[in-house]
């Protein structure tokens, strides 16, 4: 695993520890100044998302380093994780996404997973504004090859008044919520590729991605030539740095561990025998492994926070966590939540969790607080 730009697992037999083991480093390592501290890690080339004036977001800590791989990205190892934000479910609107996004930055967090179909394309929308003059201090990945249905499609621009009524009517959040767990149409061919990639860096503000995933894609997508060809010529163009699998499956994982082209692979992770075989795979492949779904979920309808202090398997969840930094493919954890109290005590039970396993450069902010949330999918 190493680290140039840019959290929770299961009991893991004979984690390894040493040589191995993920190297973390002060973010802000060799800055010329106070002045520098926030821009963590530069992109090889300047970004629209730099013409604008910064926002002053200021940082009450400074997150360690983590490498990506064998990417030559260099971000946080705690990600935030979007999917969330800009949903017709989720209380929140334009501002307080925006203010959750630069309070991520704030704590640290450097690095942003989102894809087009979040939010109808909102979640990069606000990713865009939230980081508006700091492109070269973030790690941004996304993903294409989901499509919105066209009833989600008809109804993106009534998500203000749904929104309103869900949180009213327990019959329509129900049917909303159902609708949004169906599974999403797919497309992976190569011009509707193409066309989210760049529609993505639209609403990102951005003229790059540092890792492009392909956002779930059946079992042999890889294996075609045509998308691979078109693919290694968008990087060429240098519409993206590294190209990614985002899996839902596990037989996914393990042909996107084989493919050459794959840098980076992002799954849920659930600490089983198979996953654990799954991350020494990729390790010895060279990958790096973004995890998610290995956190604590919160019911449905709290916000991403469970309201209660009685929160079972967090114990266990730590041991993940401490265990999973310690794996040579370990390439950052997302966490996913709308709500700023929560985002705070994730930052902090990560930062515990690192220290258990011996890792240095990641600091608490202090408070209590367990990991939950959800990752990105």
């Amino acid at each position: 695993m190493k680290v140039n730009m840019n959290g929770n697992a299961m009991n893991f037999i004979n984690a390894d520890s040493g040589a191995g083991a993920p190297r973390l480093r002060d973010a802000a390592a060799g800055a010329a100044g106070s002045g520098e501290r926030e821009r963590v890690a530069m992109a090889p080339h300047q970004s629209p998302m730099n013409t604008h004036t910064p926002t002053r977001m200021p940082m009450l800590m400074p997150m360690h380093q983590i490498t990506l791989g064998q990417t030559g990205i260099t971000t946080s190892a705690l990600a935030l994780g979007c999917a969330c934000l800009g949903s017709a479910l989720t209380p929140m609107g334009r501002s307080e996404c925006v203010a959750l996004i630069r309070e991520a930055y704030a704590l640290g967090i450097r690095h942003f997973d989102t894809a087009g179909i979040y939010g109808q394309g909102d979640s990069e929308r606000f990713l865009g504004e939230a980081l508006a003059g700091h492109r070269d201090a973030v790690c941004l990945s996304s993903k294409a090859g989901q499509r919105l249905g066209m009833g989600q499609a008809l109804l993106a621009p009534l998500k203000a008044p749904i929104r309103w009524l869900a949180a009213r009517r327990g019959g329509l959040h129900r049917s909303v919520a159902s609708q949004r767990a169906a599974p999403m149409p797919r497309c992976f061919e190569p011009d509707f590729i193409e066309r989210s990639l760049r529609a993505s860096l639209r609403r990102l503000r951005t003229d790059h991605l540092d890792v492009f995933y392909l956002h779930s894609p059946p079992a042999g997508t890889l294996r075609s030539a045509r998308l691979m060809a078109r693919i290694e010529g968008l990087r060429k163009q240098g519409l993206f740095r590294s190209f990614g699998v985002s899996c839902d499956s596990a037989d996914l994982v393990w042909e996107a561990a084989a493919h050459e082209a794959v840098a980076v692979v992002q799954f849920g992770f659930d600490g089983s025998t198979r996953a654990q075989a799954q991350l020494a795979e990729l390790a010895r492949c060279g990958k790096a492994a973004v995890l998610r779904g290995v956190m604590a979920q919160a019911p449905a309808g709290t916000g991403g926070h469970s309201g209660s202090g009685n929160k079972p398997g967090n114990a266990l969840l730590g041991r993940t966590v401490n265990e999973a930094l310690q794996r040579p493919a370990f390439g950052g954890l997302i966490v996913g939540t709308t709500n700023t109290a929560h985002l705070r005590e994730n930052v902090a039970a990560f930062g515990r969790a690192a220290a258990l396993a011996g890792v240095s450069g990641i600091g608490d902010i202090g408070g209590i607080g367990d990991i939950g949330g959800m990752g990105a999918k």
